[in-house]
């Protein structure tokens, strides 16, 4: 896949998807299982095909429902309208400080299909990335690649003692507002920022898309990353 950098209103629709997901297709999943992972799927990004026949799926900057087996598409132009679609108002109960808040249900989202597009092809590739970390024996007891809608990028966890750690592909935030690769770990014990551990608004090591272009061979570099930290951890 090739990568290259963000268009220019990528943060724009970054935000607006991302009130999306978590103020109305999370709690539209909540309602039906009481749990709010999301995953990557072809176009963008949704929910699993639910107990109740239910899937919701961003593509680009359409919202698709399915409902029993029926299927309604429709473009995203603002909360109020996708909760709508799915059946349930905008819910800001699981707001959090450093996310999107919900603001106006009523305001027209800002969306972009180019950038719409590029998320769906930075989600493909970061779970790619994980995909392959998660085959590796030094990789133990990894967890399936979520989305989390809280920080809206594709991540897997990695549980083994002082190697126990987070790792994933952000869509972008507040403090780095390009889409970068992350690892972090769960405790510093016998860390100390240095020239992996580089993150500046967190512990942890980030590296982001334009390295990734810029390397000529981002899935070459962002296996290399994960698992020169993945290392790193395991000697302390």
């Amino acid at each position: 896949m090739t990568l290259t950098t963000t268009p220019p209103l990528f943060t724009e629709t970054r935000n607006s998807l991302h009130r999306v997901a978590r103020y109305v297709v999370t709690p539209r999943r909540q309602k039906v299982d009481g749990r709010e992972r999301l995953i990557q799927l072809p176009g963008g990004f949704g929910t699993p095909v639910l107990g109740d026949d239910t899937q919701m799926r961003i593509e680009g900057t359409e919202l698709v429902f399915v409902d029993g087996g029926t299927e309604t598409r429709e473009p995203i132009t603002s909360l109020r309208q996708v909760g709508d679609l799915v059946g349930i108002a905008p819910s800001d109960h699981t707001a959090k400080p450093d996310i999107p808040q919900m603001g106006d249900i009523d305001e027209q989202l800002n969306l972009d299909d180019e950038s719409a597009r590029f998320l769906a092809r930075w989600y493909q590739f970061g779970s790619a990335v994980l995909g392959q970390l998660r085959e590796d024996e030094e990789s133990l007891n990894a967890t399936e690649i979520v989305i989390w809608s809280h920080h809206l990028d594709p991540s897997i966890e990695l549980f083994a003692d002082a190697q126990t750690a987070s790792l994933g592909a952000s869509a972008g935030d507040g403090a780095i507002d390009e889409p970068y690769l992350y690892i972090t770990p769960w405790s510093t014990e016998g860390l100390s920022p240095g020239d992996y551990w580089n993150a500046e608004s967190f512990f942890g090591s980030a590296v982001t898309i334009s390295q990734l272009v810029a390397s000529g061979d981002p899935l070459g570099t962002a296996i290399a990353f994960f698992r020169t930290g993945r290392e790193l951890l395991a000697q302390r």
